[in-house]
């Protein structure tokens, strides 16, 4: 099975598993409805950030959405690629706790930057070779061939290479209470049509629903 067809399966899976109809994730991720219908049909170019986004919304590890086995442990095929990066994922724990294992190769002169992945993440970067600026997107520490930094990956981050490729291995720990059983809130842009309406319903009757600019008195 191909990666997108996997994704396709694995999408829908925890969107279901989730309550959310597609308008409703839309809404909690911020990518496309029209962009998530045709993933679900295993058709697209999706981005790491897309993948990223939507594997955020649903409080599950990226791994889980590009895994093909039943639990979204083992190994994996899955290569991303965009502005730079190559991303591969190469295969996910299911024990306590749960960690994913990638390699990052990053083109000279390129920054990839990261959004921050769900609370109590951490990420720790082991240099294989080249140089990197890496973690929190304020305060980056350079890396060389060799050296490795930890750091909590909840915040906005960033891996940039300077005048040489560089690669590098990626570990990222999920916190000890599994991130795919309960999806934590979804922080919601104030609606502001029919479509976003339908998209803040599906979150409410998931029951994930908080406000960056208000309070809903009537969503039905």
């Amino acid at each position: 099975m191909n990666m997108m067809s996997i994704l396709a399966r694995n999408l829908q899976r925890f969107r279901e598993l989730r309550g959310l109809t597609l308008s409703g994730l839309a809404h909690s991720c911020g990518v496309a409805k029209s962009t998530l219908s045709q993933l679900e049909y295993g058709h697209g170019n999706p981005t790491i950030e897309t993948i990223w986004a939507i594997a955020n919304a649903l409080a599950v590890p990226f791994g889980a959405l590009v895994s093909d086995a039943a639990d979204g442990s083992g190994g994996s095929n899955a290569e991303l690629s965009g502005d730079g990066a190559t991303v591969r994922f190469i295969e996910r724990s299911t024990g306590s706790p749960e960690i994913e294992i990638y390699t990052l190769d990053i083109e000279p002169g390129h920054l990839k930057s990261s959004a921050a992945h769900s609370p109590g993440v951490v990420e720790k970067v082991v240099l294989i070779n080249g140089e990197m600026l890496v973690g929190d997107a304020v305060h980056p520490i350079l890396l060389r061939g060799g050296e490795s930094h930890t750091f909590e990956a909840d915040v906005a981050h960033v891996y940039g290479a300077g005048r040489a490729p560089a690669k590098a291995m990626v570990f990222i720990e999920y916190p000890r209470e599994n991130p795919g059983k309960d999806a934590g809130n979804a922080v919601l842009n104030w609606p502001k049509s029919e479509n976003d309406w339908d998209g803040v319903r599906s979150v409410a009757v998931a029951g994930r629903g908080k406000w960056r600019d208000g309070e809903v008195d009537d969503i039905s």
